[in-house]
């Protein structure tokens, strides 16, 4: 009886954070197909009583919203990719090789994650002035090409790995860079898929870097771009809420294909390898 009564207490309290998180994106979605008087007078209401598609019209008629679109999908795949595959080979590095001061130079990645990103926004600016970047994307790209807790979790996958395997490549022949292709990448899928939806989430909403260092509208990304919508004169609650939705979809099919599949697993292997 006491087992049922804790059963029924967790499933009750399960049940509720679930309703909690998801409600936001369900009223979101109602949202999007009100209009604004509608949205005031019936805020949490998820089914629309007169549906529209007035909010996705303006939208587009007031920003570039699918070249906004085509820039936040250009800048987030290559940050994803390039932060994904240089944290892939130095926590190869880490965890196949053997050399001195190997322990205190791992550590000094892993304390990079303590570092507060508002303390590096001066130098950072400041560096990409000078390198007259201003204005590009470089300065959304290169800053986390390499996360100390993208090499954490990679390298604890990746030394779960036999070493057997390592040697009989390298017996038949193989180069390391071939032996990393071949064996470590497939071996440690589960981390780079984690790292992988991590990244471009992170790059995805992404709105400080872009605010601080993009100039021109046609070079802005979504979530600036959607932020310009609201004004001091005028509030509109529809339009927002349509653009949120629409960026909200690769996010969506991103968790749902490779998140589905290897986020739990990428999460459990980095939290029990050590």
């Amino acid at each position: 009886m006491r087992h049922a009564v804790r059963r029924i207490a967790v499933m009750a309290v399960v049940l509720v954070v679930t309703f909690a998180m998801v409600m936001p994106f369900f009223m979101m979605v109602g949202n999007s197909f009100k209009l604004d008087t509608e949205i005031a007078a019936r805020p949490l209401s998820i089914v629309p009583q007169t549906p529209t598609l007035y909010n996705f019209r303006v939208l587009f008629d007031r920003i570039p919203f699918w070249r906004q679109f085509i820039n936040s999908t250009f800048v987030a795949t290559a940050a994803t990719f390039s932060s994904t595959f240089v944290s892939a080979l130095v926590a190869f590095g880490f965890a196949r090789f053997q050399f001195k001061g190997k322990r205190a130079l791992f550590m000094i990645v892993i304390a990079t994650i303590l570092i507060p990103p508002q303390v590096l926004i001066v130098p950072q600016f400041r560096m990409f002035v000078s390198f007259l970047w201003i204005n590009t994307y470089w300065p959304l790209i290169l800053p986390g090409m390499v996360g100390g807790f993208y090499v954490y979790l990679i390298h604890q996958i990746m030394l779960g790995i036999p070493r057997d395997l390592f040697e009989c490549a390298q017996i038949d022949g193989a180069t390391e860079f071939r032996i990393f292709r071949i064996v470590a990448i497939p071996l440690a899928k589960a981390g780079l898929a984690i790292v992988t939806v991590l990244r471009f989430m992170g790059s995805w909403n992404e709105f400080f870097a872009p605010l601080l260092y993009l100039n021109d509208q046609e070079m802005l990304t979504l979530p600036v771009g959607l932020a310009t919508l609201r004004g001091f004169t005028e509030i509109t609650l529809g339009i927002p809420m349509a653009g949120a939705l629409l960026s909200s979809v690769p996010i969506l099919l991103l968790l749902s294909t490779v998140g589905n599949r290897y986020f739990v697993q990428g999460i459990t292997a980095g939290a029990l390898k050590g």
